[in-house]
């Protein structure tokens, strides 16, 4: 079962990138997808159900086609909602979500940061930070999450250069000057 739908999922992904409206209209009457009405999809909310239709037929997630958005602002509304509610996993994968849409918004790429924060994945949260400075161009603010996120990954050289970062940026940034010594004065031990 799963191996024909996984066929279905390929052939779809395929009709998708081909670009042929019949691959759109397919996409909705497929039994791996459910029934559907597709006349009015977009090309991107049936990328964004097929997606989900394939890491379902994988056994990865369950998904509801209903319940898949490409919104950006549904996504972001989400995943404020899990930050708040202390739904690490959740939010991460709204905030994925929006960056599968817009790779360059900064603020899924801020929640994204805060979500792997709150889930202790500190590379991530690393990554997340690192990508939206790119973005934002040094910021203190930023750099000290780098910093803050390195340190308690166990990357001190990392937090290191982030903290000095910030305070070569904000030079009256105590709490860096104080991370700054407790990584100088922990390498030296």
């Amino acid at each position: 079962m799963k191996s024909r739908k996984r066929a279905e999922v390929a052939e779809l992904v395929d009709a998708l990138d081909s670009g042929s409206s019949g691959g759109l209209l397919r996409a909705g009457s497929s039994p791996a997808f459910g029934n559907m009405e597709t006349a009015p999809l977009s090309r991107a909310y049936v990328a964004a159900i097929l997606i989900a239709s394939a890491f379902a037929a994988c056994g990865a997630v369950a998904v509801e086609p209903s319940t898949v958005t490409t919104d950006v602002g549904d996504l972001l509304y989400q995943g404020q909602k899990y930050l708040t509610a202390r739904e690490w996993t959740q939010a991460i994968k709204a905030f994925d979500a929006v960056l599968a849409v817009d790779g360059a918004n900064a603020e899924a790429l801020r929640g994204l940061g805060e979500a792997h924060e709150g889930a202790g994945n500190w590379r991530d949260a690393v990554g997340a930070y690192d990508r939206l400075q790119q973005i934002k161009g040094k910021d203190p603010d930023i750099s000290y999450k780098i910093g803050l996120m390195a340190d308690k990954g166990g990357d001190g050289v990392r937090a290191a250069a982030a903290y000095e970062d910030v305070v070569k940026l904000r030079p009256n940034d105590l709490r860096s000057w104080r991370a700054l010594a407790d990584l100088y004065r922990a390498a030296s031990d």
